[in-house]
């Protein structure tokens, strides 16, 4: 039989009497049950041999009887679902902790308490970097705690021992095990072996192996601001900060909360807070605060601003990440062009053509290195109509003329001629801005010259002229006729 008495083949108590009628005895056998015993009834002979007082001497019996011998299968652990502390547990991650409970609800003492761990393949064990470990309880409390309980008794573990060294029924083990997790694990279910071995009421040891499943569930890593655009323009009523969110890591997040919480002087946000329900791993959203600057503050140029981002992990633990954009405020340049006059009007095909015109900052900001020219493509060596400008400041009227030649090949009729205005702003990048206009363009007109009708007054100065002409031709040749008659003087 599997069920062995303590001396191999009996056991043999004695109990002293006398036994009164009517009485009931107890009597007490030890045994010893092999490992390989299956759960079940098993029949053993009961020999009891006693002295009936009949008188005298007395009468010495031997009955046989048979009892019952019960046994069970060693269990009575409940496992209770498993969770990870403090976060959300993901595919890259060290040191996370599995927190692992059980529930004693058969064995009635229970000493000397540690198991075995064998985790599935992707886990290790960050004390040893080992799939395999022995650990031992880091508590055991005689009620099941809530998370929260549950870390302040961890945390405390690791400074001190755990006052209570033996478990009973209803108790609960607590086991905290520190996980590194490689990158190639996807989120889903895993099962994981614990072999729970201990010291039993009747100091016999014992070992159960209990399979726990866990979930990953993956986690959000942190909170990426991506593609920042936070310009402020001094004077505008309204301006905008547009910047996207994305979800760098293997878990979604839920009831996010982003919020612009503090900026410099200057500068107020309109609805400063945003809510999105979910967002998924790797997803960007696109997130836009009104804002307006103060036009006569005297802070200008890249201001930080915090941005607070609350949100919860896929076990709803909540978690808050700051992060900072860089906002930048500066006036800026709002041109006008005025008194624009075209040379000639129309313009003709291969010929000078000439645009002048005043040229009006309307602005908050300098602009500096500035240059006119103009564009279109029925002109000739366009970029050479040239014209520096150098600083123009607010409110500052700048007067321009641009020449060009219209181009040979261009057909008579109206067509668009672009001013362009480059210049550089605070932070020396290049602005351009163009105004247009219309010009006319034409032919070359033929050159005639007109038939003259004479009229009575011309033809009476004309005879006058005339008649002057040939009065002094008389008088010159009298005047010559006279002087050869006269003698000369030696």
């Amino acid at each position: 039989s599997e069920v062995v008495l303590s001396n191999d083949s009996s056991s043999t108590t004695y109990l002293p009497g006398p036994i009164p009628p009517k009485q009931v005895a107890i009597i007490t056998f030890t045994l010893s049950i092999s490992r390989n015993a299956k759960p079940g009834i098993y029949r053993g002979e009961l020999i009891l041999n006693y002295i009936l007082e009949s008188g005298g001497s007395g009468l010495e019996i031997t009955e046989t009887k048979y009892v019952d011998v019960r046994i069970h299968k060693l269990g009575g652990f409940e496992p209770i679902t498993p969770l990870w502390l403090n976060r959300s547990a993901a595919p890259g991650d060290v040191g996370s902790v599995l927190v692992i409970t059980i529930r004693n609800s058969e064995v009635p003492s229970m000493k000397g308490i540690y198991a075995d761990l064998a985790l599935p393949p992707g886990f290790l064990y960050t004390i040893n970097w080992s799939r395999y470990a022995r650990i031992t309880p880091v508590a055991i409390v005689p009620s099941i705690l809530t998370p929260q309980e549950l870390e302040k008794i961890i945390s405390r573990a690791i400074y001190m021992q755990s006052l209570q060294l033996s478990a009973g029924i209803g108790d609960v083990l607590v086991f905290s095990i520190p996980l590194a997790i490689m990158e190639n694990v996807r989120p889903g279910s895993y099962t994981l072996l614990l072999k729970l071995d201990f010291v039993d009421q009747w100091d016999s040891k014992q070992s159960i192996e209990i399979p726990i499943k866990f979930w990953l569930l993956g986690s959000t890593k942190y909170m990426e601001i991506m593609g920042s655009k936070a310009v402020l323009e001094l004077g505008e009523r309204r301006s905008r900060i547009v910047f996207r969110l994305k979800n760098v890591g293997s878990g979604p997040a839920y009831e996010v909360y982003v919020a612009i919480a503090r900026v410099s002087p200057g500068i107020s946000i309109t609805s400063a807070v945003k809510y999105i329900p979910k967002i998924d791993p790797g997803e960007e959203i696109e997130l836009c605060f009104e804002a307006v600057a103060n036009p006569s503050s005297p802070y200008t140029g890249p201001m930080p601003a915090l941005v607070m981002i609350i949100f919860a992990d896929p076990l709803g633990y909540r978690h808050i990440v700051n992060q900072s954009i860089t906002i930048y405020v500066e006036g800026y340049s709002k041109f006008k062009v005025i008194d624009v006059t075209v040379e000639p009007k129309p313009a003709v095909i291969g010929r000078k053509l000439t645009i002048s015109g005043t040229l009006i900052n309307l602005g908050t900001a300098i602009a500096k290195y500035s240059e006119i020219y103009l564009r279109s493509p029925i002109l000739m060596n366009a970029s050479t109509s040239y014209m520096y400008l150098g600083d123009v400041d607010v409110g500052a009227q700048m007067p321009f003329s641009l020449e060009a030649h219209v181009r040979n090949d261009t057909k008579p009729g109206k067509y668009i001629v672009e001013i362009i205005l480059r210049y550089r702003n605070i932070y020396n990048e290049e602005v351009i801005r163009s105004f247009n206009i219309s010009i006319e363009v034409a032919e070359v007109s033929p050159v005639t010259t007109p038939t003259q009708i004479l009229f009575a007054g011309d033809m009476y100065r004309i005879a006058v002229i005339i008649a002057v002409v040939l009065f002094m031709i008389l008088v010159g040749i009298a005047m010559t006729r006279y002087l050869r008659k006269v003698p000369r003087s030696s």
